[in-house]
């Protein structure tokens, strides 16, 4: 995934790329973590963020990217900026982290919580029945909001696939 976004007010670029399970050769620059939505099996995520000061994609991301696939950076298309509000929570005991993004017409929030991974099955389930009970309907399948956003706009199919 190639974005760019603003985080605590500074604008910056990042690139990510989603794993099975943990790669060994993670370049040492860039950020890992596991995300894991609803019934669907965790994946390893690793992300380069860079600030955007002059120039969209710096050395380091383009090292990462190209490390797993042929990019052609020019073919990359634009989409946004789209303005990105963000709420923090206390969900089911958990701290957790609403991202609601507007992106055309279509409307995606994704929550995130920080939980070890041990503890991950268990944080899902009481943060769901904690929205459950409170009316909150949740997307089938349950995914991020990139994620979400490639397939609402034709750029995976309806099936899950993996990137």
């Amino acid at each position: 995934m190639f974005r760019t976004k603003t985080n605590k007010g500074q604008p910056l670029s990042t690139v990510k790329v989603r794993f099975p399970e943990v790669v060994p050769d993670v370049p040492d620059f860039v950020d890992c973590s596991w995300d894991y939505y609803g019934g669907n099996r965790p994946s390893f995520t690793c992300e380069k963020r860079c600030p955007l000061d002059g120039k969209i994609w710096h050395e380091e991301q383009v090292q990462f990217a190209e490390r797993y696939g042929t990019v052609d950076w020019d073919m990359l298309r634009a989409y946004g900026p789209y303005q990105n509000a963000k709420w923090k929570v206390r969900v089911g005991g958990h701290k957790a982290k609403f991202d609601d993004v507007v992106a055309g017409d279509l409307h995606l929030m994704e929550m995130e919580t920080k939980v070890l991974r041990e503890e991950a099955d268990d944080a899902l389930q009481a943060i769901t029945h904690y929205l459950d009970e409170r009316g909150v309907v949740l997307c089938e399948p349950q995914e991020g909001k990139t994620m979400r956003l490639f397939r609402a706009t034709g750029y995976l199919g309806n099936e899950r696939e993996e990137l």
